[in-house]
Order: structure tokens, then sequence, then C-alpha cells
């Protein structure tokens, strides 16, 4: 199939901004149990200005939605010790020049002849890759909600290319974008090619999966998704960062569903390498079982193209729990960190997201304190993921008003960045 074909099918799934969906079954395992809870997802697009222009289903998502998963309790954690360095600055306090994904990694096509942008404006149609690659450097939990106290940075970052702009800070999904793009490093939105805004905060693209759980109406569109990212270009431009698969070790709504870690690690290899081989920066796969996973070990010993950072999502109430994670995930696999999902959720003994706004703004406050002081953590975003409170949702129905929790991340990042 010819890229223009295929790319023109891909439009045919956008969307404009819809309402609110049908509350989506979704899995909570709790121990060996599994119970069916019921969260709602509304998928719309990035945005400019409230027109969406995006993959449906999962491409970017708010109010309280995001991914149903099975998200097993977890015993009571205790701290990793983590080898203690000299902090480093994590220059968060100005924003770099623009450097956009612009080109394939930024533009979305949409349906008929011509394709544009949310603004209406020509936007070029992603080409697979045909240039020769260039050389470049690569580089105890409680389930009672506790305010931390002053947290310390510990670890090393390797370099300070591995935090965006030089801001740690960014959103998943593009909603409230305007609002939080003065303070943001970076953002994304499920899909291979992020779009509908621009300026200095990093759009980057995501192998979400491996296509197999094909376009089904009622949930993200794997199969297209999967196929526009193997047309988009590697070098044209190179995009500075990539993020890979989406909670690959569960198999509920909104999750990649590859529990076969060598057909992963096949996938990987052979969407990514080129990416690396050009320059960029790997993300690993994220995993939705946080502390208790087991995929990601086998998937890094059966890749050849090894990730640069650790992709994490933190859903947790407390700081103890969230200093675990980092402890978790930076002793065994030895990388700099992003978060790229955070939500306050009681997830022992069973998934109760947080619907109390005080401790909500606490959390929030906390957790970008906590981030923003470890040197081992690169890159954080706010969760928009489904299963979550609708006091949770910071940005309201509209795509572009901030909640009472958008504006408690947003004061906590303006903070960070000494605004």
């Amino acid at each position: 199939m010819k890229v223009a074909s295929l790319l023109a099918a891909v439009a045919a799934l956008a969307v404009v901004d819809a309402a609110p969906a049908p509350n989506a079954p979704g899995l909570i395992k709790t121990g060996s149990s599994i119970q069916r809870r019921a969260g709602h997802e509304q998928h719309v697009g990035a945005r400019d200005h409230g027109n969406a222009i995006k993959f449906p289903r999962n491409a970017a998502k708010k109010r309280g939605s995001g991914k149903c998963k099975p998200r097993p309790a977890t015993a009571a954690s205790t701290p990793v010790s983590t080898p203690v360095s000299t902090p480093q600055g994590d220059n968060s306090a100005t924003p770099a020049a623009d450097s956009t994904v612009a080109s394939s990694a930024a533009e979305t096509p949409s349906a008929g002849g011509g394709e544009t942008g949310a603004s209406g404006t020509p936007v070029t149609t992603p080409t697979a890759d045909s240039a020769a690659p260039v050389d470049s450097t690569s580089p105890a939990e409680s389930a009672t909600p506790t305010s931390s106290s002053a947290p310390v940075a510990t670890g090393p970052v390797s370099s300070s290319g591995d935090i965006p702009n030089g801001i740690k800070a960014g959103i998943s999904g593009g909603n409230g974008f305007d609002s939080f793009s003065p303070y943001i490093g970076w953002w994304y939105d499920w899909s291979p090619a992020p779009s509908g805004h621009s300026g200095t905060p990093i759009a980057v693209p995501m192998l979400w999966g491996d296509g197999h759980l094909g376009n089904p109406s009622s949930d993200v569109p794997d199969e297209t998704r999967y196929q526009a990212f193997q047309a988009l270009s590697a070098t044209n431009p190179t995009p500075p960062y990539v993020i890979g698969f989406e909670e690959p070790d569960c198999s509920s709504y909104g999750s990649a569903n590859m529990p076969d870690e060598a057909a992963a690690a096949k996938t990987w290899d052979d969407n990514m390498a080129r990416f690396k081989a050009a320059g960029s920066k790997l993300v690993s796969p994220s995993m939705c079982k946080q502390i208790d996973e087991t995929w990601l070990t086998p998937f890094e010993q059966a890749i050849s193209t090894p990730w640069d950072i650790t992709n994490v999502h933190i859903n947790k109430n407390n700081m103890d729990a969230v200093k675990a994670e980092l402890d978790y995930y930076y002793n065994k696999y030895g990388k700099p960190i992003w978060v790229s999902e955070f939500a306050c959720v009681s997830d022992s003994p069973s998934w109760t997201p947080c619907t109390d706004q005080s401790e909500i703004n606490t959390f929030i406050t906390d957790i970008v304190a906590l981030l923003q002081a470890d040197s081992r953590v690169a890159a954080y975003a706010i969760s928009t993921g489904v299963g979550l409170s609708d006091a949770w949702t910071a940005v309201q129905s509209d795509g572009t008003t901030l909640t009472e929790t958008g504006n408690t991340y947003l004061a906590a990042i303006k903070s960070a960045a000494g605004k």
C-alpha cells in the first residue's frame, strides 16, 4: 500500500472534539482476583483552539479518562537504598530555543486530496526513511497518603540532553497546552506524530504497540497507528526522543498487550534502530504493573537496540511509594528516568483513585518537588489516563480551561521554573 493511501486511511479515523463517551469497562487485578470496573473515556485529538484532529481512541485523553488496565495491588514497599551522588542541576528554569519536532514528527494527515493541520494549513505526509542513518553521539508503601518533607536529589542523570529543552515538566496529551506551554519542555499524545500545537515544547513521537490489536471501533487504532509509525522519517527531521510501547505487560483496555517479550523485542529493533542510528534518544516501554513488573528485563535481554531512558508510570498516593518506584527502576536498569504519567491513586489493596481535592493538591505539589530534586529523573508529566477520578481531571471539557487540579500542576511547575 502506498504511504499516501495509508495515511489517508489514518486520517479517516480522525475525530472532531467528541462528547464524553459511555463508560468503558476495564479490569482491575487485586491479588489473584480480577474485579470489573467501569471507567469513562473521551478520546480527542491534540488541540488547537479546541479543534481536534488526531487518531481517535486513546490518541489524547481527558476528563479523568485514560487507561483501564489490570494493575495488581502492591505489597508494602520498602525503599531500596540508592547510590547518593552530588546533585546535578536540572537546568529547568529557562525554556530553551524552539526544538519542536517539526515536519513528519509533528504533523498529522487528514482525509481528502489535501492534508491540513488543526489550523487548516498544509502539512507534510510522513515518508518512510530512505536516507542512510547519520552518525551521531548516542548518548514501603502505606495506604495512607502523607506529605513528604523536602526531597533530596540522588543519583546522576547521564547527560543534560536527557532533559527535554532543559525543562523536566511536560504533559501527556495536548489539552491545556496554551496554559502549560511556557513552563514545559515536552509533550506527547500517544501517537506517532503529535500535532495541533507549536512552540518550544518538544512533541515526542511514540511507538504505541505492534499493530496486532487492529482498529476496533471501541479501542485504540493500533494497526493504523503502527503503520503510520513505520512511515515516519527518522532523519527529516530526527526527533530528539522517541517513546516506546504503552504498558505492553497488560492486556486490558488502553494497554498495548504484548506478552511475548521476544516478539516485542523484534518489533522494537525493527522500528527503533533507525531512530537510534540517526541520533534520537529512545525511551523504554512503560510498565502498567509498576514495581511488580516482570516484563522489562526479558525484553531488555532480547533487544539489540538498547533504550537510553527508562519510562516509568507512577500511580501512588504518597511520596515514600513514589521514591520506592524510582529506586526500583533506577537500581535495576541504571538509566535516567522519564515519568511519562503520574497520578494520585491508592493501589493497595485495591485500585482507588484519589477523589479529595486537598489530597490531590498536596500530592501534585509534593511529587513535582520530589521529581524536580531527584537528578535521576529527567522528565515527568501529569497523567490524563483512564480509571482516574473526575477530581483528578486537569482540563475542563473545552480542552483549554484548567481545573483546580490543572492549576495546581501549573503552579507547581511554575515554581520549579522559578516563576
